[in-house]
């Protein structure tokens, strides 16, 4: 969870390793529109993409056809 884009590009370099997983979601408590998610090559595919509007912001989660690297905010 973080308040918009800026501040996702900004904490995600600096935010422990959580491991391998599956499913990733965002949450942007202060953005109106979803996050949009541009896939990087080495990324397996994406199973799955949901956007919606979660309380104040917008909540994006992916499903990977294979585990990725994450980290926790």
């Amino acid at each position: 969870m973080t308040t918009d884009r800026a501040s996702l590009r900004q904490r995600a370099s600096a935010l422990p390793r959580l491991g391998r997983v599956r499913v990733v979601a965002v949450w942007l408590t202060d953005a109106a529109v979803p996050l949009v998610v541009h896939p990087r090559p080495e990324w397996p595919a994406i199973t799955s993409l949901m956007a919606r509007e979660a309380g104040q912001g917008v909540l994006t989660v992916l499903r990977f056809a294979a585990p990725v690297p994450a980290h926790r905010c």
